[in-house]
């Protein structure tokens, strides 16, 4: 079972409410500054993992993700996060739970290996600084991650869900005027996490707006409710 050591000096409760019988090697807690409160997961995702154990554990990425949350540990999924490319469906539906869930993950370098098998995730693109890939630990062949979490409030900068609110926006606004193609420097305003699958996924995103053209505000407007709740 993964741990978290916390400094006295912080205030910190665990969330049991979070857990469940099916993928249990992951404990949470949330921790509170003056004004603000972050969720802070650690999981470890066996290499044999089940299909019903990773299911189990996107969902609880999409639960915990709910509020401002960091979650790191070491997931083992074969993924090339500069190409944001699995080696298998299981590594393409992780990374699809990343996506929808408008998480950004940090680390880019490798962490075993030649393999990016730790990861930290992060509701709020800017909440993480200075992650740094160290050595290895003990007789383990796995390397340390350092990072810091930003101090001065858990909010710093906007979420990558505003982000990418922006850029679908400005994905209908190109479709209103028939034009497939999105230009980049609207693109910039999205996070670079879910960048590069928002480019694959915008033919999809035009053909289908072309048949539905009537789900497209309902669409907007759920993406803006779900910015406004994380931003309040």
């Amino acid at each position: 079972m993964p741990n978290i050591y916390i400094n006295e000096k912080l205030t910190a409760l665990e969330r049991k409410y979070l857990k469940n019988d099916k993928f249990k090697e992951i404990v949470w807690c949330d921790i509170k500054n003056d004004t603000e409160t972050l969720r802070v997961g650690v999981c470890y995702r066996v290499p044999d993992s089940t299909k019903e154990n990773d299911s189990e554990l996107r969902e609880l990425i999409r639960n915990a993700t709910k509020v401002p949350c960091v979650i790191m540990g070491d997931f083992n999924h074969h993924i090339d996060w500069n190409h944001r490319e699995g080696q298998k469906v299981v590594d393409e539906l992780f990374l699809d739970c990343i996506d929808e869930n408008f998480v950004t993950q940090h680390v880019m370098e490798p962490t075993r290996g030649e393999n990016i098998l730790k990861l930290i995730i992060s509701t709020e693109e800017n909440i993480i600084e200075e992650v740094r890939v160290g050595e290895e630990f003990g007789t383990s062949d796995h390397r340390i991650l350092r990072f810091n979490i930003v101090q001065h409030g858990f909010m710093k900068g906007r979420s990558c869900l505003s982000n990418l609110l922006d850029f679908f926006e400005d994905v209908y606004a190109n479709l209103d005027q028939n034009n497939s193609t999105v230009d980049t420097s609207s693109q910039k305003k999205a996070s670079n996490a879910a960048l590069l699958r928002m480019k694959k996924m915008s033919c999809y995103y035009y053909a289908e707006m072309k048949k539905e053209e009537e789900n497209k505000k309902e669409l907007v407007e759920k993406y803006r409710d779900r910015a406004q709740e994380r931003q309040e």
